[in-house]
């Protein structure tokens, strides 16, 4: 369980953005170390964070496309002493939400969409597209799209049969707007 995810980040992430100003305290605020040096580093630095209950995980780490570090931390289900592993699945929740908006706005600055595009654009074959000719992507992002959720019935009773995104169209497609997009937010 991750308890200070920032300064976890605040260590880690400048080692993927050169030239951003990197603490005294950070494994990687010398420049250009030795890959095996930097790997010691970041798993001494990650090891203490295990150490207080303060992180488990992966931590992976490439510089240039190439991989310098990643290792497994912890455990994946502490009740039944299940280790986590570098291919160990995390449910990220929430933040995949983030994970997606960056996604989006790299390609709107990329000219590969506008927040002004429709649904259907995107997913021509969306189940009902009298709804998909509405919702914009800028509904989409900012929760506004008046679109249900999948969290249903439907879904307590079939999750475990759920694959891929497609999968969960069903549960919520068919359902009418709850208001028509933009017009106000819903999470």
């Amino acid at each position: 369980m991750i308890t200070n995810f920032p300064s976890l980040l605040l260590a880690l992430i400048p080692c993927l953005a050169p030239g951003a100003p990197l603490a005294e305290s950070s494994p990687v605020a010398r420049q250009e170390p030795a890959d095996a040096e930097l790997a010691a580093e970041i798993d001494a630095f990650v090891t203490r964070l295990v150490e207080q209950d303060r992180f488990w995980g992966v931590v992976a780490l490439a510089l240039d496309g190439e991989p310098v570090f990643q290792k497994a931390y912890g455990y994946a289900c502490k009740r039944y002493d299940v280790p986590n592993r570098i291919d160990t699945r995390f449910n990220l929740g929430s933040m995949n939400k983030m994970f997606t908006a960056t996604a989006i706005c790299q390609l709107q600055e990329q000219g590969k969409l506008s927040f002004d595009d429709f649904l259907i654009e995107y997913v021509p074959d969306y189940p009902n597209a009298e709804i998909a000719k509405k919702v914009k992507i800028h509904h989409l992002l900012s929760h506004t799209s008046g679109m249900g959720s999948f969290w249903n019935r439907q879904f307590a009773d079939n999750w475990h049969r759920l694959r891929t995104p497609s999968d969960h169209l069903p549960l919520f497609a068919d359902d009418p707007l709850l208001f028509e997009p933009g017009e106000r937010f819903a999470y």
